[in-house]
């Protein structure tokens, strides 16, 4: 809501908040790199869809199944 009231850098501060407290949350990542993207960050961006497309402890984020 915060990113599509044009508050996008104060979204992706509480996005980072929320990746403290649940480290690598697909949809969390996906998030902030939308919000990073609105800041103009896009290499920042792309790391972190990287980072959220990447299984982690087991889990198959981004593979169809």
């Amino acid at each position: 809501a915060l990113r599509e009231a044009g508050r996008a850098a104060e979204a992706a501060r509480h996005l980072e908040e929320s990746l403290r407290l649940r480290p690598g949350s697909a949809g969390t990542l996906s998030l902030l790199a939308c919000a990073l993207e609105d800041l103009g960050r896009p290499a920042e961006a792309h790391r972190i869809r990287q980072e959220a497309a990447t299984p982690q402890d087991g889990e198959g984020r981004g593979q169809a199944g």
